[in-house]
């Protein structure tokens, strides 16, 4: 759609990361909000919620950079080119999660009760990352018939997904499953009832909804398990499905024990 937010002579703006700077910011007000209202310190927070969005980065780059390493192995410096686009979410989530916890523990802030109210923000920064997906072009959805509601046509010559032909907008779909996502967690985040819970929730809910959102998508790079019949981001959702289910019955029978 609009790769490019702004660009004047060597100065270039690029959307998709615009709009996952402006999810950073959105999501560390609900952050620094909640923690506030526990008595934490707010620059220990603001620290750990930075470390975390590096880890992100790099987290989902790697994973990304692993999906079309046969392309990156001819030219490594494109592996930097972050700014165009090319980060897989499940790669971010690991990598994001890992480094907040390590930055967590240095600042001897409570885990579980971090990544609950973490959780929302996470959910809603990731919306605003696909918007960004979709000005980028990048994690395009499948052909579908001109006269579909919902097809989109990219005709920016810098788009990453193909030009001039109706497609299926992935990227608005996997933005509308994890505002969803969002919302039902700051619903439910007031009336949590056991350390762990939120954070469970999310990876239950989030990767049912990315599951199907999968089943639209037309680009190829991440990769198949099973050709046209299993991705390889459907894959890694079974996974965290099956992992955060795990996790929300293991903390709920802590709390029963507690």
């Amino acid at each position: 759609m609009h790769p490019l937010l702004f660009e004047y002579k060597f100065i270039k703006l690029h959307t998709y990361g615009f709009f996952i700077v402006v999810g950073f910011l959105c999501g560390l007000f609900l952050i620094r909000r909640k923690s506030k209202k526990l008595g934490w310190n707010l620059e220990n927070v603001s620290d750990v919620a930075f470390w975390a969005l590096l880890g992100g980065f790099v987290g989902g780059r790697v994973l990304y950079i692993f999906t079309r390493w046969s392309e990156y192995s001819k030219d490594p410096l494109e592996m930097f080119k972050f700014w165009e686009g090319g980060l897989v979410f499940y790669g971010g989530l690991i990598g994001g999660t890992l480094t907040l916890i390590w930055r967590a523990k240095r600042y001897k802030i409570p885990i579980l009760q971090f990544i609950d109210l973490v959780a929302p923000s996470l959910a809603l920064g990731h919306a605003f990352g696909r918007i960004g997906c979709f000005m980028a072009g990048c994690c395009f959805g499948q052909s579908c018939p001109a006269d579909n509601p919902f097809a989109v046509i990219f005709t920016h010559p810098l788009s990453i997904a193909p030009l001039n032909q109706p497609l299926h907008p992935a990227q608005l779909y996997d933005a509308f499953n994890a505002l969803t996502v969002f919302f039902i967690l700051e619903f439910l985040y007031p009336r949590r009832k056991f350390l762990g819970q939120m954070f469970a929730t999310y990876g239950i809910l989030y990767s049912i909804g990315r599951y199907f959102v999968e089943s639209y998508r037309g680009d190829k790079i991440r990769g198949f398990l099973i050709e046209n019949v299993l991705s390889t981001s459907q894959f890694i959702s079974i996974g965290i499905f099956l992992f955060s289910a795990f996790l929300f019955v293991h903390y709920k029978r802590l709390n029963r024990k507690a």
